[in-house]
């Protein structure tokens, strides 16, 4: 009977997500690996130093290679809201390449959670680095192909990097921003690339290979391109209850998780007194409609509840997230307690 690994993406500091259980099961036994199941040639592979006793380029010891993959390459939290992520951004045929994003102004960040992979806040763009273990073909070969839910994903995050590289100025900045190991030349690159780009097109009997080719569809993440962290964040509280956490706090003290709030709260209450005024301006004329004064008037008592609201509001919220970060530093210390 093989291992079964049940992920379950709590509420945490590092991601912040609340997503679905899945449950992975790895094969009992290392399946027969065949060239068909490996989605690019050996002669291509960017990592080639000899297996040893832990994943390539980590000290992970080899046995926990599926629990070190699970966690690696875990999207489960955008997959349980992807019905809602064609709100948060386009889809991946419309992903722009890294060049694209420097003209834009975006600051390429290296992150090393899937989960954050090709999410935008603000100017910054957070990408996963590609491990050197997905570029060692006896590593995929003997650990990933077998177990097809961990190489559909694997296709889906490698595919992202077709559409971010494709000049070579985009592979420099990649090199540059620790996206791909540092011994990776960009004509070994553009070799693997088409490989992998090979095996990811859709071909059309009869018909040429289109160019730029279509490359098929993971029904997971990786079908979206870039997704904006704040769209992400409404889509956790509206849809999947998440008021305080929402996807991720990406701000690191009070005053500015709540400036966008306060913000957005300022600009509502200038629209509304330019609105007030010009009521109190037509009510001040000789004989003013009745229609008017009364729309002037529930507009002034509209405006009061708002104003209440807007007082109150804030301070339920900051109360809550206050204790709920201080209940999370004493769940922690006692999990620390406990390792002692």
């Amino acid at each position: 009977m093989g291992l079964t690994i049940e992920m379950d993406s709590r509420p945490h500091r590092k991601n912040g997500v609340t997503a679905r259980r899945r449950v992975i099961e790895a094969p009992s036994a290392p399946a027969v690996p065949t060239t068909l199941t490996t989605p690019f040639e050996k002669t291509v592979a960017l990592v080639t130093t000899p297996m040893t006793s832990s994943v390539p380029s980590t000290n992970c010891p080899i046995q926990h290679t599926f629990r070190y993959l699970v966690r690696e390459l875990d999207v489960s939290a955008l997959d349980d809201i992807l019905g809602y992520l064609w709100l948060a951004g386009p889809y991946a045929r419309k992903t722009g390449a890294l060049h694209r994003h420097q003209v834009l102004g975006r600051h390429v960040t290296a992150c090393e959670e899937a989960g954050l992979h090709l999410v935008t806040h603000r100017n910054t763009l957070f990408i996963k680095p590609i491990p050197p273990c997905l570029l060692h073909y006896d590593f995929v070969e003997k650990h990933i192909a077998p177990v097809p839910e961990l190489r559909h994903i694997m296709l889906g995050f490698l595919s992202t990097y077709l559409r971010l590289i494709q000049h070579e100025s985009d592979f420099h900045i990649a090199l540059n921003s620790r996206l791909v190991p540092s011994t990776v030349t960009y004509a070994d690159w553009l070799k693997f690339a088409q490989s992998l780009q090979d095996s990811l097109t859709i071909k059309y009997p009869g018909n040429p290979t289109p160019y730029p080719p279509t490359l098929r569809t993971f029904n997971n993440r990786f079908d979206f391109g870039e997704l904006r962290l704040s769209r992400l964040n409404l889509i956790m509280r509206f849809f999947r209850g998440q008021i305080i956490q929402g996807y991720l706090i990406a701000d690191s003290d009070y005053t500015s998780y709540f400036r966008p709030f306060f913000a957005q709260i300022i600009l509502v209450y200038a629209y509304l007194g330019i609105a007030l005024g010009a009521f109190q301006v037509v009510q001040g004329g000789n004989n003013p409609a009745e229609a008017v004064v009364q729309t002037g008037y529930w507009m002034a008592i509209v405006t009061l509840w708002l104003l209440a609201a807007a007082a109150i509001i804030p301070a339920i919220w900051f109360s809550m997230l206050f204790i709920r970060n201080i209940m999370y530093a004493r769940s922690s210390e006692a999990r620390d307690d406990a390792l002692v």
